[in-house]
């Protein structure tokens, strides 16, 4: 319960460094400069997911259960990750120099940090699941902790010099990040001795990562790709105003990564159903917290946009009521994902829940076109219950099957 609680309190300082990333970008700036940050983060973030292939949940299921496989096999899946990042950098320029709504919206000299972003998307995907497998949780978290303490005090000596240059803003956040990462690296280099380039590894781990990736990807890539369609028929100061309301949720979905980020600890050791009772415990507090952290912040987003210096995002407190829709939602994907890759369900919840993506992104278009702000959020929130939906249908599988009895889960 002590490493639980500090997870709690690593998660809950992302939040509040990601939230005073959100607050001072946003007063220094305005929603037009949210919108350029909230948009060339969304094109490599969007890369990010695709080419980090998964392979962090591909290691934990290759290697479960097997110390000596994580050790084995931990250099070759660094060298995947390294060219992920690569790879995520290039596509990212390319997008940049095809699309006219990325043209119109950023300049050349906005895009090169935007591209240091790479280092952090990429390993923020597979990074908790490599130092879960090899329990490493709590060194990891420790890492995060000091990063985003120095990112804390970035923003106190950025913000009291009264710059307004979002260029070196994100140059220092995405230097920041990416330090983190390095450290986060020199941890695991103390596992590495003797180690070589496995090939036939890198190309079984992307043939076995392929499904559980489809699944991530569905998921997670929908509200990038939300925001990249926004740039299609909004302004940049309305594309901040939906990043923003975003934004909030996603800091209340941290609770569930966090709960989730334990539960695939679990697997790697000792199995899903050998702390059911935990899990249950974790799912009520995650849902309760939730729930009130949803409504705290109603009134809160009210007052922060009454002031002046928010003037430019009025109206964010009704995008938000719209996004708490899509709470139950996420929720119910992060504690029954790791059941369905205990048990071998993950090409059934991938298929369904790229059907799912696939469906929000054909009248996404529309609906933005037609509701403007409002339906770029609503289609956020129609999302997420499709998803609930999906997860839904898993557990029925899962009763048909009779994987795990009914009483045995935690109910969404």
């Amino acid at each position: 319960m002590k490493t639980y609680l500090f997870s709690i309190f690593v998660r809950g300082s992302t939040a509040l460094s990601g939230f005073l990333v959100f607050v001072v970008s946003s007063k220094l700036f305005g929603a037009e400069g949210r919108g350029i940050i909230s948009y060339g983060t969304s094109i490599f973030a969007s890369f990010a997911l695709i080419t980090s292939f998964n392979l962090g949940r591909g290691f934990i299921v290759k290697t479960a259960r097997d110390e000596n496989l994580r050790k084995q096999y931990l250099f070759s899946f660094l060298v995947l990750n390294t060219l992920a990042i690569a790879l995520t950098a290039i596509l990212g320029l390319l997008f940049f120099w095809i699309s006219r709504s990325a043209d119109s919206i950023l300049e050349i000299h906005q895009l090169f940090p935007l591209m240091a972003t790479s280092v952090f998307y990429v390993w923020s995907i597979n990074g908790n699941e490599i130092f879960a497998a090899l329990q490493l949780t709590t060194k990891q978290e420790t890492i995060i902790l000091g990063t985003r303490a120095a990112i804390v005090a970035f923003l106190v000596i950025f913000y009291l010099s009264n710059s307004n240059d979002v260029v070196t803003f994100i140059w220092w956040y995405a230097g920041i990040l990416g330090a983190g990462v390095v450290c986060e690296w020199l941890v695991l280099s103390g596992y590495l001795k003797g180690q070589t380039v496995k090939w036939s590894y890198l190309l079984s781990s992307l043939k076995q990562s392929f499904w559980p990736h489809l699944d991530y990807v569905s998921f997670h890539l929908f509200p990038l790709v939300l925001i990249l369609i926004c740039g299609l028929y909004l302004d940049k100061a309305s594309i901040g105003r939906v990043n923003f309301s975003i934004q909030i949720i996603n800091l209340i979905f941290l609770l569930s990564v966090t709960a989730s980020i334990r539960i695939k600890s679990y697997i790697s050791s000792v199995g899903f159903r050998q702390r059911l009772e935990v899990i249950k415990k974790l799912f009520k507090v995650t849902l309760l917290a939730s729930i009130v952290m949803a409504i705290a912040a109603i009134p809160a987003i009210g007052f922060l946009t009454s002031r002046n210096s928010f003037g430019s995002f009025q109206g964010v407190e009704d995008l938000f009521k719209i996004a708490i829709f899509a709470i139950p939602g996420y929720i119910a994907y992060q504690f029954l994902l790791p059941l369905w890759l205990e048990d071998k369900l993950v090409k059934k919840a991938a298929l369904l829940n790229c059907t799912n993506m696939i469906i929000a992104c054909a009248f996404t278009p529309w609906m933005i076109n037609t509701y403007h702000e409002a339906g770029a959020l609503l289609c956020f929130s129609i999302f997420h219950m499709g998803s609930l939906i999906v997860q839904l249908a898993m557990f029925r599988t899962a009763r048909q099957l009779d994987i795990v009895p009914v009483a045995a889960l935690p109910k969404a």
